[in-house]
């Protein structure tokens, strides 16, 4: 063997990258050689210094020729410093570099002075590229030659694998080192098919760029040379595919730059799926029951049970039910030859049946309830007074006498007295009988067995005798001023009156006395403990009288806007002493108006009502509560149930699970619902959810998806609640979401799944004017809450939206401030839950100031769009993206701002439809046009708008199924809505000919 001594020199190949890209350009190296893969100390030989080496698409090649005399057997690591050329600050390259044995085996250590070796029968060592192409006999290598990973770069001497030298087949895989076959080792066209074992070429194997067209023979590479798919793997990444000349390709792309750059020719386009909108099953129709609030109803006590009865909710009731105090029950009254539907009629109890009469304007018509059969029997119309309502009734003890009120056109000064004994009518004289009113105070006063009529906008009023068929003109002289809506109460002795509104819209805080014998009004004393106010109850104990409740209302020009307050305290009125004492609000009810009360024997119990609780439209309440006057103590107690709850509805939430739409929730005519359903679009069927231990009914709650479950949390039920409950669809059961450290009460808040938690933040909360900026993590798996740091927490706000990233919540716009004059919001920050804390959004280029604005998250960016300011509901938006903390502005849509409206987004497009434009003077407000928004493009494609599309509504609920968005419910200014539509985008592709 000949074995000539080679240099000290060898060759190194890397990849490198340059400001996080494959670099491109000139750098400077420098290499050390260390005795250690780490922590040597200091280079074992100089180092060479100021190599310049190209580096094209990150690959460079470079030689290092270190002393010859530091290659003595131990292991030796090379480590790289490289900087850009002409640059002074080199970054070291990690990790160190083992140097293989391709330095040692081409030099022998016994020769190193000697220019070749060619008598020598045992080499110890080769100098590095000892063995050149002519030192091997043609045909000298072959598989048996060559250990496993033998064959390495440092082995090879640039071009000394020519096709002589090896035998066919002689270079397998196992052969081969990793990366091993470079560029400069292989002679042009030297690689021929005999040459290469099938299959032994795999990408590991080969340098990235290492076999290029001149170092292949033609026709060398075929099938069995090649990996499975490597040929196919290597064409897409470059954004390619084995396509002839004339083939066609399909891309979504409108411009294509991989296939363009390619040179494909785009030359049309095809609709794989066309634009659709499809009418689904309708529903869910009336789901489950509810608990029906109302006001305008009556409520009489038996002896042992208060039966209520009719009322308004947003549409006149003709039901009710019976409550035990005792058992603490409801009983649901039958319906069977109920009376009309009706509110603002009377009630009276006999002894043995309550008797509605009148209401609602129109109706001169009623019947009578006996609760011991549960059933109904009607009033003779025959002789009956005119239709009219805010009338008053009394009781006498044999028969019912109605008076005064107003009817279609104006107010009466009428009347009639109902015998239900023969079911007749006989007319009360208007005889000296009081000036025709709206509203007055209607007592029977027991000892001198007279009716007495007083106020209703007047401070006069009369003592109706039915026994004579007489009036009795009543005293002015010291009498209250002149009032509507105030109480009174009989106490066996006199008539008290209290509160109220006078003819200038002032409300009153003060009363009088009558003593009905004497024909005399004595002064109250001043009531220091509650507010003026209207709508409020009054019983009477046997000793003192308890006023409770009521409120005020009013309407502000500015904002064109009805507003309204109500109370929940009361206070104690003793006409002995003439002396007040407060009342307990431990236990309280919630606040309202318009509720009423009786009193047991032993407690006073209120019942519904209409509560503002903090909020600018209110709402109406199923929620009592009883107290006790010997104890000053307010209980609570139970609901009832009565009636199919509706299914249209709007301002409901939704989710997707993967296979159903759920919704739940919403409201339809003022009554908040606590009802859901589930649509599965395949099947194209609704079910129901369960009501069981379902959340009160609610609207401006939140819902998320789990995966397993639907969180409902927060909202209204007439007042801000911090309750919620978990539906899991798999078991049909809802659990109910622990309170204990849970948030603030609130509604109209953001919230977000973290993939374990559920964050919760900002809102309106339970008293008027608060936006608590306190929030929550929600851990179902432990049923617990953990409250959020407000360290740097943004802003109070209602109404503001929120987004997941993955890893942040971020949180944009809103509103906060009074409901007349309201400062919208556009600032915004990003919540950490892993380090619980808050960092602030730039506002430079951020969305004008905005509430009732949408939020998608793209992946990478949050788009919000839409709402509505002080001036104008808003076609613009923005796109945040948090790598960058920057804000992108967004092409407008072209066919106007909106809010009520619905975004989802779709993978690659944010998907706007509905909604209404709320200062449109023309026409509709509710928008038909609607669109889908490309961020990649910043481009809107108007969505079809045919006989095929929804109606148009707000506060409707959308959700994107994967391929398709489904749209249900809401509201379209006339009527509440439960159809369902899905809309299909369309999907094109544009064609590339390859020339």
């Amino acid at each position: 063997m000949n074995a000539n001594a080679q240099s000290s020199g060898f060759t190194y190949q890397g990849r490198l990258t340059y400001s996080n890209a494959p670099a491109d350009g000139v750098f400077s190296i420098i290499g050390t050689l260390y005795s250690a893969d780490a922590d040597g100390v200091g280079g074992v030989v100089p180092p060479v210094t100021n190599l310049t080496v190209r580096a094209v698409a990150g690959l460079f090649t470079t030689r290092f020729d270190f002393d010859p005399h530091a290659f003595n057997g131990s292991p030796l690591y090379l480590e790289l410093q490289v900087a850009p050329v002409g640059g002074s600050n080199y970054t070291t390259l990690t990790p160190r570099q083992l140097i293989t044995s391709a330095p040692y085996a081409w030099r022998a250590t016994l020769a190193t002075s000697a220019d070749s070796a060619q008598t020598a029968n045992v080499a110890q060592g080769v100098v590095n590229g000892g063995v050149g192409s002519n030192a091997l006999a043609i045909g000298a290598v072959d598989t048996t030659k060559l250990a496993d990973g033998s064959v390495t770069p440092q082995k090879i001497q640039d071009g000394s694998v020519t096709t002589p030298k090896l035998a066919n087949g002689s270079v397998s895989t196992p052969k081969i080192e990793d990366d091993s076959v470079t560029t400069p080792k292989i002679v042009d066209g030297s690689v021929t098919t005999p040459k290469i074992a099938d299959g032994s070429v795999t990408s590991a194997k080969l340098a990235p760029g290492a076999v290029g067209a001149a170092n292949i023979a033609a026709g060398a590479v075929t099938a069995t040379q090649l990996s499975t798919g490597a040929a196919a793997a290597n064409l897409l990444a470059s954004g390619q595919s084995g396509v002839a000349s004339g083939g066609v390709v399909l891309s979504a792309e409108l411009n294509a730059t991989n296939l363009i750059n390619a040179g494909y020719v785009k030359i049309g386009r095809v609709d794989l799926i066309s634009e659709s909108w499809t009418n689904l099953a309708t529903g869910p129709t009336n789901t489950g029951t509810y608990s029906p609030a109302r006001d305008g109803h009556t409520a009489v006590w038996t002896g042992s049970e208060m039966i209520i009865w009719g009322g308004d909710n947003g549409s006149l009731r003709n039901d009710g039910a019976r409550y035990n105090p005792a058992a603490d029950s409801w009983t649901v009254l039958s319906q069977i030859g109920s009376p009309s539907a009706r509110a603002s009629h009377t009630a009276v109890w006999s002894g043995t049946e309550m008797i509605i009469w009148g209401g609602d304007m129109t109706q001169n018509t009623g019947a009578r309830y006996k609760p011991a059969t549960d059933s109904w029997q009607p009033v003779s119309t025959i002789n009956a007074p005119s239709a009219r309502y805010y009338h008053g009734a009394v009781w006498t003890g044999s028969q019912m006498v109605i008076w005064g009120g107003t009817d279609a056109s104006s107010n009466v000064n009428t009347g009639g007295r109902y015998n239900p004994v023969n079911d007749t009518w006989l007319t009360t004289t208007t005889v000296n009988a009081p000036v025709a009113r709206y509203g007055p105070t209607v007592v029977w006063a027991s000892g001198p067995n007279v009716m007495i009529v007083w106020g209703g906008e007047l401070n006069t009023g009369s003592k109706y005798n039915p026994s004579t068929d007489s009036w009795t003109a009543m005293t002015a002289n010291n009498a209250p001023t002149a009032r509507y809506d105030n109480s009174a109460v009989w106490t066996g002795s006199q008539m008290i009156i209290w509160g109220g509104i006078n003819n200038n819209s002032d409300y009153l805080k003060d009363g009088g006395v009558y003593n009905a014998t004497a024909n005399t009004w004595s002064t109250m004393a001043t009531n220091t403990l509650l507010s003026a106010r209207v709508g409020h109850s009054a019983v009477w104990t046997g000793t003192r009288m308890l006023i409770w409740g009521g409120g005020f209302s009013g309407y502000d020009p500015f904002s064109n806007q009805s507003y309204g307050y109500t109370y929940q305290d009361g206070a104690i009125y003793n006409p002995t002493a003439n002396t007040w004492s407060a009342m307990s609000t431990n236990g309280v009810p919630v606040d309202r108006s318009s509720h009423t009360a009786i009193w047991t024997g032993s407690e006073m119990i209120v019942w519904g009502g209409y509560s503002y609780q903090g909020t600018s439209s209110g709402g109406y309440t199923e929620i009592g509560g009883r107290y006790q006057a010997s104890t000053d103590t307010w209980s609570a107690m139970s609901t009832f149930q009565a009636a199919a709850e509706p299914g249209t509805r709007q301002s409901a939430s939704a989710i997707w699970t993967g296979t159903e739409m759920i919704v739940w929730g919403g409201e339809n005519s003022g009554i908040n619902l606590h009802t859901g359903a589930r649509f599965d679009p395949i099947a194209n069927v609704w079910k129901f959810t369960s009501v069981s231990n379902a959340p009160s009914g609610r609207i401006n709650h939140s819902a998320i998806w789990t995966g397993t479950e639907m969180i409902i949390w927060g909202g209204y039920d007439v007042q801000a609640v911090k309750t919620g409950a978990r539906y899991n669809p798999a078991l049909d059961q809802w659990q109910t979401v622990a309170t204990n450290n849970a948030p603030p009460a609130r509604g109209l808040h953001g919230a977000v799944w973290t993939g374990s938690e559920m964050l919760v933040w900002g809102g309106y909360g339970a008293t008027l004017g608060t936006y608590p900026n306190l929030g929550g993590r929600y851990n179902p798996a432990s049923n617990s809450w953990t409250l959020i740091s407000t360290t740097g927490v943004p802003t109070a706000r209602a109404a503001c939206t929120a987004v997941w990233t993955g890893k942040e919540m971020i949180v944009w716009g809103g509103y906060n401030g009074s409901f007349f004059s309201p400062n919208y919001q556009n600032t915004g920050s990003r919540y950490q839950p892993t380090n619980d804390t808050w960092t602030a959004l730039p506002t430079v280029g951020a969305p004008a100031n905005r509430t009732g604005h949408t939020a998608v998250w793209t992946g990478k960016e949050m788009i919000v769009w839409g709402g509505v300011n002080a001036t104008t509901n808003l076609a613009l938006g923005g796109r945040f993206d948090p790598a960058a903390n920057s804000w992108k502005t967004m092409a407008p849509f072209p066919y106007g701002g909106r809010s009520q409206h619905s975004a989802i987004w779709t993978s690659s497009e944010m998907i706007v439809w509905g909604g209404l434009d709320t200062f449109d003077t023309g026409g509709s407000p509710y928008e038909k046009f609607s669109g889908r928004y490309d961020p990649a493009k910043d481009r809107w494609a108007v969505m079809i708008w045919d006989a095929s599309a929804p109606p148009v509504r707000g506060n409707h609920v959308a959700v994107w199924t994967g391929s398709d968005m489904l749209v249900w419910g809401g509201y379209n200014g006339t009527a509440y809505l439960n159809t369902t539509y899905r809309y299909t985008p369309p999907q094109t592709m544009y064609l590339y000919l390859k020339p």
